[in-house]
C-alpha cells in the first residue's frame, strides 16, 4: 500500500432464522369454545368417537412464528509504523465499519391475536437500522516486554445515540511461554 500503510477491507454476510411451531399441546380457544358448546366434549371424562375428533381439530400446529435477522457490514483499516522508538516501532491503526441490521418476526395471525390458549399474544415486528463506526488505536513499546494500547471507538446510531468507548491497555511477555494483559477501560 502507499508510503508503507497496509490495508485490509472485510465484507461480513450473516444470517439467522429460527421458526417455532406447535406439534401438539396448543388449541384454539374460538374453536375450543365453540366445540364445548355441541355437547359433543365431556370435560370431566371420556368422550365418545365422535367428541374426541371434535377436539382433536381445535389443535393448532405448525409454525406459528418465523423470525429472521440479517447484518451485513464492510469494514475497512489501514495501518502503519509511524516512528521507531527504543523498545520497537510506534505503530497507528484506524478503521471504519458500515453495518446495515435487519430483523423481522412474523407471528401467525392466531397467535398474534391471542386466539391460541395459553400462547402468546406478541404481534408480528420488523426494524431495521444503520450502523456507521470510527475507531483509532496507538500501540506504544515501553520497554522490549512491554508495550501500551491506546484505543477509542465512535458510534453513532441513528435510533438511541452516540457512544464512545476509549481503552487503555498493558501487555506484558517477560518470556516467550508468558503473556500477561491488563485492560482497562476507561467508559
Amino acid at each position: 500500500f502507499a508510503a508503507g500503510w497496509t490495508y485490509n477491507v472485510a465484507f461480513i454476510y450473516s444470517a439467522n432464522r429460527e421458526t417455532d411451531s406447535y406439534a401438539s399441546g396448543y388449541v384454539s380457544e374460538p374453536q375450543l369454545i365453540a366445540a364445548l358448546a355441541t355437547g359433543l366434549i365431556n370435560p370431566f371424562g371420556p368422550s365418545d368417537p365422535a367428541g374426541d375428533a371434535l377436539l382433536a381439530s381445535t389443535q393448532v400446529t405448525g409454525t406459528v412464528r418465523a423470525a429472521s435477522g440479517i447484518t451485513r457490514s464492510v469494514e475497512a483499516k489501514v495501518a502503519k509504523e509511524i516512528y521507531e522508538l527504543p523498545a520497537g516501532p510506534l505503530a497507528i491503526a484506524l478503521g471504519t465499519e458500515l453495518r446495515r441490521e435487519n430483523f423481522s418476526d412474523n407471528a401467525d395471525f392466531a397467535l398474534a391475536s391471542g386466539q391460541i390458549l395459553g400462547g402468546s399474544q406478541l404481534g408480528s415486528k420488523s426494524a431495521s437500522r444503520t450502523v456507521e463506526a470510527a475507531f483509532a488505536e496507538l500501540n506504544v513499546p515501553v520497554v522490549k516486554t512491554v508495550e501500551a494500547q491506546f484505543a477509542a471507538r465512535f458510534d453513532p446510531y441513528g435510533d438511541f445515540g452516540s457512544t464512545t468507548h476509549p481503552k487503555i491497555s498493558i501487555r506484558c511477555q517477560p518470556e516467550r511461554s508468558l503473556l500477561l494483559r491488563s485492560p482497562c477501560r476507561t467508559g
